[in-house]
């Protein structure tokens, strides 16, 4: 059965975007997907059954992201990766996470037509701003957001 265990948004011991804060979108978004990266630098790709994700969470001031790993808790592998994870979260960034939050983001796509969008929600999958296709609520491997994020519509 598919379960799922919140692991946060940065290393124990660093500051993270605050979800009122100007910018915070662009921001948090870069910080989990260097924070899950690390996670995978560390720990090692997911099995089979697990996956790492930026995943948005509703709070009264907004939506705020973390990386959570998803996983089917009746495949040992996986289970044992999640809580792997879990209980073994780094305290400080290494060189590659702040490098790779230094980066200047891809360049964003054309703002999609209405027609777009209408069938990436039909299907399930959505480009992310820079070209990249994700699921609707994803961010892509660049940190992109779906376009269906970035125009508030899921």
């Amino acid at each position: 059965m598919k379960d799922e265990l919140t692991i946060g948004s940065s290393p124990l011991n660093e500051t993270c975007a605050q979800i009122r804060q100007n910018g915070y979108y662009e921001q948090a978004q870069k910080e989990c997907r260097a924070f899950l990266n690390q996670l995978i630098r560390i720990h090692g790709n997911p099995p089979a059954n697990a996956r790492l994700a930026v995943k948005g969470f509703n709070h009264e001031f907004g939506t705020y992201y973390e990386v959570v790993v998803i996983y089917d808790d009746e495949v040992e592998e996986a289970e044992e990766y999640a809580f792997l994870l879990e209980g073994n979260i780094p305290e400080e960034w290494d060189d590659e996470a702040l490098e790779e939050m230094s980066t200047t983001p891809p360049e964003q796509t054309e703002t999609p037509s209405d027609e777009a969008i209408q069938q990436w929600l039909y299907d399930g999958v959505a480009e992310a701003t820079d070209g990249c296709m994700v699921e609707p609520d994803g961010v892509c491997p660049h940190g992109c957001p779906s376009w269906l994020v970035k125009l508030g519509i899921i």
